[in-house]
């Protein structure tokens, strides 16, 4: 979310949390949280509210879901299975 000591654009603010939680002898949930602010204040809550709290919404869960299924293989996932594995998200 950020390159070298600035934020990412579109970002003024940004950060990204993850925790894994025992749920069951064999089950674990990750749970994901994207923190941001976003620049040119009235404007950016706006455009946020539109439509960007969506889309990162969904990059949060793409994350997830990736994360998730990198630890349970071991592999990087390809791009073209995460479509399948979102369906499977919470």
């Amino acid at each position: 979310l950020h390159k070298g000591d600035q934020p990412a654009k579109p970002f003024k603010e940004a950060s990204f949390e993850y925790s894994f939680r025992r749920v069951g002898p064999e089950a674990t949930e990750i749970h994901t949280a994207l923190h941001y602010e976003l620049p040119f204040g009235f404007v950016g809550r706006l455009l946020d509210r539109a439509f960007l709290s969506r889309v990162f919404a969904r990059n949060v869960v793409d994350t997830a879901v990736c994360l998730a299924e990198n630890y349970h293989t071991g592999k990087p996932v390809p791009e073209s299975q995460v479509p399948a594995l979102r369906s499977n998200a919470l």
